[in-house]
C-alpha cells in the first residue's frame, strides 16, 4: 500500500508518476512531542521536560514559536496542535509543523498553519500543497465553517538573502477547488491511472530522480536548443520587451534544469565513492568547509550590539555583514576540512592508468 505523506505532497501533486516506487514512511512522534513542548512552554502552561533525544528538535521548535511571535502572528491564541511528521532520508527529521486558532481583530476566528524549516533554500507558502492539506485536516477535524480565514506560513530563519517568512492567506472556501484537485490526483495515484511525470523544483530529494526519464528528457531537450539554436523564423531583428522577458525566463529555466541534473549526478557519484566504489574521472578532494561558531548563542549575541541575533541562527558571514570585525569572527569560529567532488585532470587520469 502506498502512503502519500504530507512532507512530499508538493512533489506527488505535481508529479504523480514519482510515487510509483515510493516507500511508505512511518510517522514518528519525535517532532510532535517537541513542538508541543515548545508551544506549552511559550504559553506558560506546565509541560513535562522533553526527552534527551528531543533536545535538538525542541530547540528548533522554540525558535520557530519565538520567531512567529516576533512577527506578530500569535494573536489571542484559543487552541493549537501539531501534525505528526515522518523522518526523511532515513535519519534526518522532517520540519516542525503545527497550527493554532486565533481570534482576529475583526472578531472572526483565524486558522494559522505553519511549517518551520531549518534549510537554506527558500520555500514559498503560495499554493503550497502541504499547507493546504494541513489546513483542510484542521478545518474538517474541528468542523470549522467554510468562511474560516486561513493564513499559511513557512518560517525559515536560516534562509539567508531571502524573506524568512513566506505567507499566503485565503478564505477556506477559496481553497476548496484546490483541495478537490489534490483529491483527484491522489485518487489517480491510488488507482495507478493517469499518472504523469513532470520536472521542476519538486524534483529535489525525489528518490527516482537519477533514473527519471522526464528529468533526462528535459535536460537533453534543453541541450538540443543550445546546440541547434532556434529556427530562423523565430529570431527577430529587434526584440521587444515581451520577447526579452520570455527569452530571459526560458534561459533561466534551462539553467536551473541543467544545474539540478548536474547536482543529481554529483550526489550519486559522491555516494558511490563514499561507499568504496571508484568512479572513473572523479575524485574527492579536501577543501575548507563553512565557518561555525565555537561559542554559545548568548556569547555570539554579546560580541556586538549590531548583531540582532535570533536564537543563534546568525551565521559568521552574516555577522561580518552586520559590522562585526573579521578578527573577532575568526577568533570565535572554527572551520572544518571537508571533502568535495572534483573531476580528475587529464594528467591525473593518465597517471592512474600507468
Amino acid at each position: 500500500m502506498v502512503t502519500l505523506p504530507l512532507s512530499t505532497s508538493n512533489r506527488w501533486y505535481r508529479c504523480s508518476g514519482s510515487v510509483t516506487a515510493a516507500k511508505t514512511n512511518d510517522a514518528l512522534n519525535l517532532p510532535q512531542r517537541s513542538f508541543q513542548a515548545a508551544l506549552l512552554s511559550y504559553f506558560g502552561q506546565p509541560t513535562n521536560p522533553p526527552a534527551e533525544a528531543d533536545d535538538e528538535m525542541n530547540k528548533n521548535a522554540t525558535k520557530a514559536v519565538e520567531f512567529i511571535s516576533e512577527s506578530s502572528f500569535l494573536l489571542n491564541v484559543k487552541t493549537y496542535g501539531v501534525f505528526e511528521q515522518s523522518y526523511v532520508h532515513n535519519d534526518i527529521a522532517g520540519p516542525v509543523h503545527g497550527w493554532w486558532l486565533s481570534e482576529l481583530p475583526s472578531g472572526l476566528t483565524g486558522l494559522f498553519v505553519v511549517v518551520y524549516s531549518y534549510g537554506h533554500s527558500p520555500v514559498k507558502a503560495m499554493e503550497n500543497v502541504q499547507l493546504v492539506l494541513s489546513a483542510r485536516m484542521v478545518v474538517e477535524s474541528l468542523g470549522l465553517p467554510p468562511t474560516t480565514y486561513v493564513k499559511m506560513l513557512v518560517v525559515q530563519p536560516r534562509c539567508y538573502h531571502h524573506d524568512k517568512i513566506s505567507s499566503w492567506s485565503r478564505c477556506y472556501s477559496e481553497l476548496k477547488p484546490f483541495v478537490q484537485d489534490i483529491d483527484t490526483i491522489a485518487a489517480n495515484i491510488a488507482k495507478k491511472t493517469d499518472l504523469v511525470k513532470t520536472t521542476g523544483e519538486h524534483c529535489k530529494n525525489c528518490p527516482m530522480q537519477l533514473n527519471c526519464k522526464a528529468a533526462v528528457d528535459s535536460v537533453f531537450r534543453t541541450l538540443d536548443i543550445v546546440n541547434v539554436g532556434f529556427p530562423n523564423n523565430l529570431v527577430k531583428v529587434e526584440l521587444n520587451d515581451g520577447d526579452i522577458t520570455r527569452e530571459y525566463d526560458a534561459l533561466e529555466e534551462a539553467q536551473r534544469i541543467i544545474k539540478d541534473r548536474i547536482n543529481v549526478i554529483k550526489s550519486h557519484v559522491e555516494h558511490r565513492i563514499a561507499s568504496g566504489q571508484p568512479v572513473n574521472g572523479f575524485t574527492m578532494r579536501p577543501v575548507k568547509g563553512h565557518r561555525t561558531w565555537a561559542i554559545s548563542d548568548n556569547e555570539v549575541a554579546g560580541l556586538s550590539p549590531t548583531i540582532n541575533l535570533f536564537a543563534g541562527v546568525c551565521s559568521p558571514a552574516e555577522a561580518e555583514r552586520r559590522g562585526l570585525p573579521k578578527e573577532a569572527v575568526a577568533k570565535n569560529t572554527t572551520r572544518k576540512t571537508i571533502t568535495k567532488l572534483d573531476r580528475l585532470s587529464k594528467d591525473e587520469i593518465l597517471e592512474k592508468l600507468k
